[in-house]
């Protein structure tokens, strides 16, 4: 009878295992040209990263989760998405790499996004009231566009503004118009 071999990577992936092995690599504050966004990643067994970004106030602008070549992604402007990872070809030069490329599905994979939920609840690393957002944002899947412009800036900023037909409404409509393109731009 021969001895069973053990694997450094898992068999098969456990979304449970995989949150648990969660530690965090990096955080960073990033520095646009007008804003500045807290960016924070995760890595853990068997391939698996978490990615998120901030605002400074902690709402989230995008999440990014890849484990096994699946991709789950929720941003401000385009919602939950999943995914692949696909490998772009090595160019015919020697010592040229192919490069990682994200190919989304047409439509949400719910099977991607329950693992997803299941890996989020699981994550040790970060503090409790950091999940339940994460939790809470997929859940209800918000995006810049089914959010009225008041709950947008009561979210994002500016939660002092009084909303009225004063000349002050044009200079928010203007102000919504550069926010949108802001979002739409970084995460794209």
């Amino acid at each position: 009878m021969s001895a069973v071999k053990k694997f450094d990577v898992p068999l098969y992936f456990d979304p449970k295992r995989a949150g648990e092995s969660l530690v965090e690599v990096s955080n960073d504050v990033l520095q646009t040209k007008k804003h500045k966004v807290a960016s924070r990643w995760f890595q853990g067994e068997a391939g698996t990263d978490l990615f998120t970004w901030q605002d400074l106030n902690g709402n989230f602008i995008k999440v990014q989760l890849t484990y096994c070549g699946q991709i789950f992604e929720w941003n401000i402007v385009n919602g939950v998405r999943t995914g692949v990872i696909v490998e772009e070809d090595a160019s015919e030069e020697v010592g040229v790499k192919g490069s990682e490329v994200i190919q989304f599905d047409d439509s949400v994979v719910e099977p991607t996004v329950a693992m997803a939920m299941d890996l989020f609840k699981n994550v040790a690393v970060v503090e409790e009231s950091f999940i339940e957002d994460l939790l809470q944002i997929v859940k209800s899947n918000k995006t810049i566009d089914s959010m009225s412009q008041e709950d947008f800036w009561k979210t994002y900023g500016y939660s002092d503004v009084k909303y009225s037909n004063s000349k002050s409404l044009l200079g928010l409509r203007i102000l919504w118009y550069h926010i949108r393109k802001f979002f739409h731009k970084f995460t794209s």
